[in-house]
């Protein structure tokens, strides 16, 4: 059968328009694989287009990695649209005030990365944009601040030279900002110090909680007479190639892995274990502190069950202690945990006490029974009679919420009497004991007042 030649034509305009639909689905799928949908920006997979695949476009003169580092929060307190217009709103800001030829790109959710030219200084951009994105807030909503911290990295400084260099750099530059609160670091050597460090306590961290080998400490609480009211269970680690590691280094490195579940649970029964080998007539009740992340899911109560139901202790005996600023964070999901703990017959103590932004309205509603207060009071010297005042206030407070009150940091005589003429009825500190073995602290359970020790106390 012939075919005419109007039929041909008609077949090749078909093809035509077949492979150019074929060409704008090609073409829309690479502008989605190079564009973020939500705030129309260029996306990671863009970055490494452009600097990483391209061997003829030089490295930039610095790079700034930025974090928005509360939006999660406003996702849970205003929900995930306002949540989408915050990080388009705060994605405009930034754009509106990059200079000629600097460029951004959304890396990750709540991550930029900006890529600047030699003729303008990071620092100044990295401080004018922090600060346009602090007054940022969603709308219709009450007032909230955006907390966010930036990173720096410069080429050819510390040995940065690539742009996957400067990237990781300004990366582990934006971490530390976040931790030591400052709105924007630059990169050092020291900091990449810190973070091999931190990567290395990472990896003993995984091993130390698969093979439990973690220590207990206990520092007794004690009443005005020195005989002991309580003990606090202190978590210690001491990793053969790096020696003692401090809590407050390995812990936050535990919640940001994933491990302080595991990791709490251990403790939790091993703090009962060793509880349970003293005789029910003379042991004490045990304080143990509990991680927020802890804190945001019932996991917490099955293992508290569990453990207490294994060794025998009743749950009045057991005191979860959580610290006010990761309290008032979470002020709704720990309220929910707390009534929930208080009902099945555990007590709670408010650690730390003093040190955030106090609101007695929260501490009216809250189901706590004992309040530490912080040891900062008593290390401060400069105005000692104001510092009186305001402990005697604090212990009043506590009195009239009918809360037990534990005056921490104890470290002078001078202090105790101080204390006691204010009328403290519980301490905590060196001046009666260290933390200890429990084994060591056998001894003391005589049921006879208890002396402080004569040895210097060592920090």
């Amino acid at each position: 059968m012939m075919i005419s030649i109007p039929q041909v034509f008609c077949l090749l305009l078909l093809l035509a328009g077949y492979l150019f639909l074929l060409w704008r689905r090609a073409l829309c799928s690479r502008q989605k694989l190079y564009r973020d949908t939500l705030t129309g920006l260029p996306s990671r997979t863009a970055f490494d287009r452009d600097y990483l695949h391209r061997r003829n476009k030089a490295a930039p003169e610095a790079v700034i990695f930025l974090s928005v580092n509360n939006l999660r929060r406003v996702n849970e307190l205003f929900g995930y649209r306002q949540g989408d217009a915050m990080l388009q709103k705060a994605s405009r800001h930034i754009e509106g005030l990059l200079p000629p030829l600097a460029e951004l790109y959304r890396f990750s959710g709540e991550t930029f990365v900006i890529t600047c030219p030699r003729e303008y200084h990071p620092s100044l951009l990295a401080q004018t944009i922090l600060e346009g994105l602090g007054e940022l807030s969603p709308e219709g909503t009450a007032p909230f601040t955006l907390l966010c911290t930036a990173g720096i990295a410069r080429k050819g400084q510390e040995g940065l030279h690539t742009v996957d260099d400067l990237v990781r750099g300004a990366a582990a530059a934006n971490a530390e900002s976040q931790q030591i609160k400052e709105p924007f670091l630059f990169y050092t050597k020291t900091l990449k110090t810190t973070a091999l460090r931190k990567v290395h306590i990472a990896r003993l961290l995984c091993e130390a909680v698969e093979e439990e080998s973690f220590t207990l400490h206990y520092q007794p609480i004690h009443d005005g007479d020195g005989e002991i009211a309580a003990l606090e269970a202190l978590l210690r680690w001491s990793p053969p190639p790096l020696g003692p590691v401090s809590p407050a280094e390995f812990i936050p490195l535990a919640e940001s892995s994933g491990l302080i579940t595991p990791l709490g649970d251990t403790v939790i029964h091993r703090v009962l274990e060793e509880i349970s080998s003293l005789p029910p007539a003379v042991r004490p009740p045990v304080h143990i502190n509990i991680s927020p992340v802890q804190m945001q899911s019932s996991h917490l109560l099955e293992t508290l069950d569990q453990a207490t139901q294994k060794r025998g202790i009743t749950r009045s005996g057991i005191v979860l202690e959580i610290t006010e600023s990761h309290l008032i964070k979470e002020l709704p999901a720990c309220n929910r945990l707390l009534k929930e703990l208080r009902r099945r017959g555990y007590k709670i103590a408010l650690d730390d006490f003093g040190t955030g932004f106090s609101s007695l309205q929260y501490l009216q509603h809250l189901p706590v029974d004992t309040l530490k207060i912080d040891r900062s009071f008593l290390q401060y010297r400069q105005a000692p009679e104001r510092t009186s005042r305001i402990l005697s206030a604090l212990n009043d407070l506590g009195n009239h919420l009918h809360l037990s009150v534990i005056a921490e940091g104890l470290e002078t005589e001078e202090q105790f009497h101080l204390l006691r003429s204010i009328g403290f009825r519980q301490f905590q500190g060196y001046f009666f004991s260290r933390p200890k073995p429990l084994v060591d602290l056998l001894p003391l359970f005589s049921g006879s007042p208890l002396s402080r020790e004569t040895t210097p106390a060592e920090h």
